[in-house]
């Protein structure tokens, strides 16, 4: 009876979806359960937080995901989008306005908490951690709207904008009960928007990346499958919209 139940939660483990079979393991001795949830720590554990990390391979996918964190993404895409029809000074002002509000504010809010202890690593396995980190995220991206509204910031660039606060207000609220891969999905947002600017063919030169970073967040135990394709299509619908209304042609 067991080994059944077992294979099952296991399924549901993958997909860090809510385990039925616990009702049975708790019907079990103290010590047993104890056991179980043990081992269930030890499974979700992150590679480059284990004995692991020293790895030559763990190491790798932990630097790549820095790399393609979502607040360097979006201030290389925030200075690229920038230029397209602004002159070169003009752009580096609203580029280095973009960097300042959508990556550097919220990166230091998050090694500030870091340095406080508030959360446990830069990337915050644990999803309440990253409560605060989404709504400063939002906060930021939205003033950064605001000033480019009322100076006339690059069209793009308010696009943008609006794109980055509809995408991290959405993984703020989706974060309250579910945890979703915000690596994932902003590597994804930004490839589908520099389809749209630059032309098809950079979607195409970009996607080899998407899928990278996907499998290295898998790979790194810091996402379950379930919740990497979910950060995909979260990352891919506002951009779709903003299109669809009219706001990338």
């Amino acid at each position: 009876m067991n080994q059944p139940l077992g294979m099952l939660g296991s399924i549901f483990q993958l997909f860090h979806l809510p385990n039925p079979t616990r009702f049975w393991y708790d019907m079990d001795t103290r010590g047993s359960v104890v056991q179980s949830r043990n081992q269930e720590t030890i499974s979700r554990q992150p590679l480059d937080l284990s004995g692991r990390s020293s790895e030559t391979v763990v190491r790798m996918a932990r630097v790549y995901s820095d790399v393609v964190s979502p607040m360097v993404v979006f201030a290389v895409l925030g200075f690229a989008v920038v230029w397209v029809d602004t002159p070169f000074w003009a752009g580096l002002a609203w580029g280095i306005l973009h960097c300042v509000f959508v990556s550097l504010a919220p990166m230091l809010f998050i090694v500030y908490l870091l340095k406080t202890g508030r959360i446990a690593d830069l990337h915050m396995r644990n999803r309440h951690e990253r409560h605060l980190p989404y709504l400063v995220g939002t906060g930021c991206a939205l003033i950064a709207l605001v000033i480019a509204r009322a100076l006339g910031g690059p069209r793009l660039l308010q696009v943008l904008l609006i794109s980055n606060v509809v995408g991290v207000a959405s993984l703020g609220l989706i974060n309250a009960f579910w945890q979703i891969s915000s690596h994932v999905a902003s590597i994804a947002s930004a490839t589908l928007f520099a389809g749209f600017v630059f032309g098809p063919l950079v979607s195409v030169a970009l996607a080899p990346m998407v899928g990278l970073t996907f499998l290295a967040r898998l790979y790194l135990r810091r996402h379950t499958l379930a919740q990497l394709v979910a950060g995909v299509a979260l990352g891919a619908a506002p951009v779709l919209i903003l299109a669809s209304l009219g706001f990338l042609s």
